[in-house]
């Protein structure tokens, strides 16, 4: 179905997203509510009184929200889709919508049946694409580039909230707290999905703490985002207790490009624990995605990715669906393909667009409409000064965290890539 501005998100789902000592700092409907405003909702204050995600949800800030969104009125808040709508036709909300075959009965009676929470900053990978204030082991990068006086990169200064003055670590600022676990856990006779996000929930104390203790998991959708490096006995025999379960594994590229990006883990471990993954789940009630934030580094290798995917699902027990971002948060990131030159721009234009002769329902939406996302950057006019400073930033930021890893982009991407770097003056 078509509207202009509803959206099912607010009516049915909170997603608390940013925690300083075990309160919300950041609660909105859902993790597309990307703005640089770290309260957009306007709910810190209530948040902060001791409220809890029941309250928030039936507050009168979300109330305003909804009744604009039912209304036609494009709430700023929600500026992330708007944009994406006007620059591609796709957005988070029109997929979201396209699942509900009635939006009244929501509109008369929204109620909290939806959990989309950040646990904590545990995590266990260092990707290119996070920052030191969600993943505590970005800290030892953090700590490393400091101590060799290097200039932080761009996504080391970005907090999530200006609470988080310690990227270092040593406080702990990103954390759930043992009240909204409990919350969690209690109204989760009310719930028919739970997603968790993190950094890493499978490295997470609070993840599991809430896992165990959820006693009617047969009736919850279980909505995991993953790394997909902790795949073991444990959580196949926890995740497999729930009635439903949809699994977003976080990968970007293949081989050595998915080892620069997500760093340290290996490509070749993950490719065994996704195909685990597939043949361990029962294909009624799993569902498998990759999502990849499309960037400068992997923007010709990701075609790489999404051709394994078309190979994969040829025998796959479970088939992957691929979705992607194509503009990585924060807005204006120094790592947007926007940035790269038009030979590069095109050459991945020209690679989606190849992929699409093997696509399925799987893998064609999302190639579509990254596709869109490139081209209007091409067909946009740049601003010189504007395209310069953010690719010296670009390359400053590349060759600070190569120096602490000792990583090199010379050889770990793809040749062009590499030459349009060694190029930025």
């Amino acid at each position: 179905m078509k509207h202009p501005s509803f959206c099912p998100f607010p009516f049915e789902s909170i997603a608390p997203k940013s925690w300083y000592k075990g309160k919300p700092e950041r609660v909105v409907p859902c993790c597309n509510m990307k703005t640089d405003v770290d309260d957009p909702m306007g709910v810190a204050e209530l948040a902060e009184s001791g409220a809890s995600l029941t309250e928030i949800f039936n507050s009168e800030q979300f109330d305003k929200l909804r009744s604009d969104l039912a209304s036609g009125t494009k709430n700023s808040a929600c500026d992330y889709c708007w944009r994406l709508e006007a620059r591609t036709g796709h957005s988070p909300r029109l997929t979201a919508l396209d699942a509900v075959e009635d939006i009244q009965p929501l509109v008369d009676a929204p109620v909290l049946s939806k959990i989309d929470a950040n646990i904590d900053e545990s995590c266990n990978l260092q990707c290119r694409m996070c920052a030191p204030s969600v993943s505590n082991a970005l800290r030892k990068d953090y700590a490393a580039i400091v101590d060799a006086n290097l200039p932080l990169p761009q996504y080391y200064n970005t907090k999530q909230s200006e609470s988080q003055q310690d990227p270092r670590g040593t406080s702990v600022f990103f954390n759930l707290g043992d009240d909204y676990a409990d919350e969690i856990v209690n109204i989760s006779n009310q719930l028919t999905e739970i997603k968790f996000t993190g950094g890493e929930p499978t490295t997470s104390k609070t993840f599991w703490s809430i896992m165990d203790r959820i006693e009617n998991p047969e009736t919850i959708t279980l909505n995991l985002t993953t790394n997909g490096t902790k795949f073991n006995n444990r959580f196949y025999d926890t995740v497999n207790r729930f009635g439903k379960r949809h699994f977003t594994i976080s990968v970007d590229a293949t081989r050595s490009t998915y080892e620069y990006m997500r760093y340290p883990f290996s490509w070749r471990k993950l490719e065994q624990n996704i195909i685990d993954l597939s043949e361990r789940s029962d294909p009624q009630t799993t569902s498998i995605h990759i999502c990849s934030v499309l960037t400068v580094y992997n923007m010709l290798n990701i075609r790489n990715l999404v051709d394994w995917i078309h190979q994969n699902n040829w025998f796959a027990d479970v088939p992957i669906t691929w979705k992607c971002i194509p503009d990585p948060h924060p807005f204006e990131s120094v790592q947007d393909v926007r940035w790269a030159s038009a030979e590069l721009q095109q050459r991945c234009v020209v690679n989606l667009t190849a992929a699409l002769d093997d696509a399925t329902e799987h893998t064609e939406p999302a190639l579509r409409k990254t596709i869109a996302y490139v081209q209007s950057w091409i067909d946009t006019p740049p601003n010189d000064e504007l395209v310069q400073s953010k690719r010296a930033q670009l390359l400053q930021d590349t060759v600070t965290v190569d120096t602490v890893r000792k990583q090199t982009y010379e050889t770990q991407l793809e040749e062009p890539i590499a030459v349009f770097l060694d190029s930025i003056k």
